[in-house]
């Protein structure tokens, strides 16, 4: 699946919040980073509420963002969790785990070509 966000409903996002991309970008690419460690410490420690919840508030992020693979890693985390899957959700969990990065990676270039004042025009 390819981690690139849709750029369209981040412009979109970003104009109803009215925050610069690159600002944007990091404030969600920090929430999620955030919510992908809460279920890593949710999953060591079988707490299989708090991979729902954690999962849940990232599904918010992930959909704001744009970016459907991770959406759906975090929709299948939350299901397992929420069915008492442990094994389940522990398999979504490294399928989030290798979905994320390319994501982050993506929505970072993204915002760093957003950042950047055309050539010969300052910004």
């Amino acid at each position: 699946m390819d981690p690139s966000p849709d750029l369209r409903r981040l412009r979109e996002l970003q104009r109803t919040l009215a925050l610069d991309l690159p600002e944007l970008v990091d404030r969600l690419v920090g929430d999620t980073a955030a919510a992908v460690l809460g279920i890593k410490a949710a999953i060591a420690e079988g707490d299989l509420e708090g991979v729902a919840r954690a999962a849940h508030a990232a599904r918010n992020d992930a959909l704001m963002l744009g970016a459907p693979p991770l959406l759906a890693a975090l929709e299948r985390l939350e299901q397992a969790a929420r069915s008492g899957q442990a094994d389940a959700a522990s398999a979504a969990f490294e399928q989030l785990e290798s979905i994320w990065p390319p994501t982050r990676q993506a929505l970072e270039r993204a915002a760093r070509r957003d950042a950047r004042p055309p050539q010969g025009h300052p910004r």
